[in-house]
């Protein structure tokens, strides 16, 4: 009778392998991870923060996390449905503006970015420079700012900040004479 439990356990584990194997093969596959979509430009005021995007993301409801890179600080902050209206950053692309609230302590007014990923939850800070694996490759993702002479350039880079491969960029005109600090690759495309 111990030969026929036997047989019958073997059996059964092995359905049972079959069958979670089959289940993971047809689960949905995540999703490529866009910096287009997922990245965008975050003006944070005294009174509220806007952020202006190029894709679809970023609908009312939608949790992100907002990040001076200038400070190395991050919040998170919720997508509000259009009640106050932002006006978008000035940028050689089209944009479209989204007001968010911070879920906890209120930044200081700051021209950063605001990040809608899961991995986008905590930073650290590398060499003076937050850092996250964003888009789950294994490697960190640096994010940056810089001035030119009348704005702000931000910028994700993969690897190594201004020396890897550059992942997105963003320029927010801000409209009075700056102190350039930006290194030609910063503000190249």
């Amino acid at each position: 009778m111990t030969t026929g439990n036997a047989t019958y356990n073997r059996t059964l584990v092995l359905a049972l392998l079959i069958a979670a194997g089959a289940a993971c093969s047809r689960s949905p596959k995540a999703e490529p991870f866009s910096y287009e979509d997922r990245v965008a430009i975050a003006v944070g005021g005294s009174d509220k923060v806007c952020v202006s995007v190029k894709g679809s993301l970023f609908k009312p409801g939608d949790e992100v996390r907002l990040l001076d890179p200038g400070t190395q600080k991050s919040w998170p902050a919720v997508v509000e449905p259009v009640a106050d209206p932002c006006e978008p950053s000035v940028s050689d692309v089209p944009l479209r503006a989204v007001r968010v609230r911070v879920t906890g302590e209120q930044p200081a007014p700051f021209i950063g970015v605001a990040i809608q990923a899961p991995r986008a939850s905590w930073f650290e800070v590398i060499g003076g420079v937050a850092a996250a694996d964003l888009d789950g490759d294994g490697q960190r993702e640096f994010i940056r700012s810089c001035t030119s002479a009348e704005g702000v350039h931000l910028n994700v880079w993969s690897g190594a900040p201004v020396s890897g491969p550059r992942r997105w960029h963003a320029y927010h005109y801000v409209g009075y004479d700056m102190v350039p600090s930006c290194t030609p690759a910063e503000i190249g495309g």
